[in-house]
């Protein structure tokens, strides 16, 4: 990455432990490979350690981006200060426009490795949306997945069964758990009318 991601007084969002609730701070300063560092009056109260998994999102010229990291060192004084590690990489990420739903969904993710070879894996929909999911999976075998690229995916909700394509929008470690950002592709109606009638199930 390059520091042509950052300025200083960049609006940041900060996300503890794959928790919805999120930290708004600002960009303070950083030094490329050793931290970066941000400052809120919200960090004040913030409880964090170094053991926390730690994803810093912001905006840039209208796309949203983002990168997994630690705290390294946190002050009070004179202002809240949190010394975070470098990122090794920024990536794009999706904005979440639609209403996402946590869930425990048993999954079953395909993917194709070469052109006659097709690795699969048990996975888990932790949350859930019209137009996309987070997945958790093992690394043994996705742990090379990359941004972009596709899988198929198949799941149970309403006594139903679902299908459907995935196009992956971001990914993270988190507590030893490979984590897929995931944009559902092409849906057909019958499949958009079952993720509707779930999630209003939870929003109305």
């Amino acid at each position: 990455m390059t520091d042509d991601n950052f300025h200083v007084g960049l609006r940041l969002s900060l996300e503890v432990n794959n928790s919805e609730d999120r930290v708004d701070m600002f960009l303070a300063g950083w030094v490329k490979g050793a931290f970066v560092l941000a400052t809120s009056p919200h960090l004040r109260n913030l409880g964090l350690s170094s053991n926390d998994d730690c994803v810093i999102r912001f905006l840039k010229e209208g796309s949203a981006f983002g990168f997994q990291t630690a705290m390294l060192v946190k002050q009070h004084y004179p202002l809240p200060l949190i010394f975070f590690k470098y990122p090794e990489e920024v990536i794009s990420m999706p904005f979440r426009k639609d209403t996402r739903v946590k869930t425990n969904i048993q999954a079953r993710l395909l993917k194709q490795k070469g052109e006659k070879e097709f690795i699969t894996d048990d996975a888990i929909v932790v949350d859930l949306s019209e137009t996309g999911c987070l997945l958790e999976i093992s690394d043994s075998k996705f742990n090379e997945t990359e941004v972009n690229s596709t899988y198929f995916l198949t799941f149970k909700i309403l006594d139903k069964s679902l299908e459907v394509d995935c196009v992956v929008k971001g990914h993270k470690i988190w507590k030893g758990k490979y984590m897929l950002g995931s944009e559902f592709i092409d849906l057909n109606q019958t499949a958009q009318e079952i993720l509707k009638s779930f999630i209003s199930m939870f929003t109305t």
